[in-house]
């Protein structure tokens, strides 16, 4: 009887063989079936390291994986913050270091929150066989932007960084310098390489068809040889049914040849190369494609000059005219002799304006370039800021409906 006792006075955790150090002062929960945990901090850690990596096989619009990520790393990086080398050396600094933890989570007893978080835990592993989340995986989506997806004004198509040497096409997109020349002739080389399979293909196609035309005269010379040793005295329908005897024979053979007996080696059907034929449709000059793709050449680049202030430590883009930072929100337009850049208002009073008033070339408020036409103003490209109002908002995707 004293042995069950002084045994259950013991808390399991103590009893297991894996507890190899018990750093608590706190001997009880005062909570009926919620025992004393040795060491809390590590396995919350391992916990919630666990929780993350499985959140990572859920989609990533799934509403469920970004508030559990987010809270999780949240409390993750708590635990972390606690977990000193003072806190592991001395059980006064564990319960000091799980006591922070406590104040930070605000979820109950140290204990409690380890239930919790393997609940979490659990409850994330359930989450991936759910069938409302396996349908997120299929069928026509669309996601809201936000800011964070959205481009900068100031920023490359391409490489999505701030462009260095900064130019842009005819109709406003903006790219480095270097890396709309690098996708110009990468785009080149890929056309060179269509045109020569194109050209292959009609050599090989002209060459087939020549076979072809061979193969029927000389079958059409064999069979009238043939008939003509046919020939012998006797009724005309005699005549006539023994001439049409080869043809017969030769219509059935070619019937029987063009069965779908395709597990044959004789009769596998043959393949071509579909992407060498040229289509009306494809492009056959460089492309820009950073929305609807539109020709362009690299003679059609225009320098861009933005204007350039050190502000805080850092670059700030301006108007060189009324001063106003550009933003994304900002409409912003590049003169195309000077490439210098200006906001809506600006070049509304300053360009346009006098433009159309007077019918008479204009000139750059900057540099006093000629502005000759309305096609030399150029609205830069904006995304927007993640409003509604501001820009494109939303991405659809189309996709196979789910069948289960």
């Amino acid at each position: 009887m004293f042995a069950t006792k002084a045994v259950r006075f013991v808390p399991s955790a103590m009893r297991a063989s894996t507890a190899t150090k018990f750093l608590r002062t706190k001997r009880t929960t005062n909570i009926a079936g919620l025992e004393i945990h040795p060491d809390p901090l590590p396995e919350l850690v391992s916990t919630y390291t666990h929780t993350l990596n499985v959140l990572k096989g859920l989609p990533e619009s799934a509403v469920f994986r970004q508030s559990s990520e987010a809270v999780t790393q949240q409390r993750l990086d708590i635990v972390k913050e606690a977990m000193t080398p003072t806190s592991r050396e001395t059980v006064y600094g564990s319960e000091a270091a799980i006591d922070r933890v406590v104040a930070a989570i605000d979820g109950g007893l140290i204990e409690e929150i380890v239930e919790q978080a393997n609940d979490e835990f659990h409850l994330a592993a359930k989450m991936i066989d759910w069938k409302p989340m396996l349908k997120d995986r299929w069928g026509s989506r669309s996601l809201r932007l936000s800011k964070e997806n959205m481009r900068a004004f100031n920023a490359c198509h391409l490489c999505l960084q701030t462009a260095q040497q900064p130019v842009c096409c005819p109709e406003g997109h903006l790219y480095c310098k270097m890396c709309i020349l690098s996708d110009l002739l990468k785009q080149k080389s890929v056309l060179a390489e269509h045109a020569k399979r194109c050209e292959d293909h009609a050599q090989e196609e002209h060459k087939e068809a020549a076979q072809v035309k061979a193969s029927a005269d000389a079958k059409r010379v064999a069979t009238f040889e043939r008939n003509e040793s046919l020939i012998a005295p006797g009724s005309k329908r005699k005549h006539e049914e023994m001439g049409d005897m080869p043809r017969k024979r030769a219509e059935s053979s070619d019937a029987a040849s063009s069965m779908p007996a395709f597990w044959l080696p004789n009769m596998a059907p043959q393949v071509h190369d579909q992407g060498a034929k040229s289509s009306p449709d494809r492009a056959s000059t460089t492309l820009c494609t950073a929305t609807r793709p539109h020709k362009l050449l690299a003679k059609h680049l225009i320098q861009v000059c933005f204007s350039i202030r050190p502000r805080d430590g850092q670059d700030q883009t301006f108007c060189p005219c009324c001063k106003k930072e550009y933003t994304n929100v900002s409409q912003t337009y590049v003169l195309r002799p000077c490439g210098h850049v200006f906001c809506a208002s600006c070049t509304a009073t300053l360009v346009t304006k006098p433009l159309e008033e007077s019918g008479k070339a204009s000139s750059c408020p900057e540099c006093s370039a000629s502005i000759q036409a309305r096609r030399d103003v150029i609205p830069l490209e904006r995304e927007g800021t993640g409003f509604a109002s501001g820009g494109q908002s939303e991405v659809h995707t189309q996709g196979i409906a789910f069948q289960g």
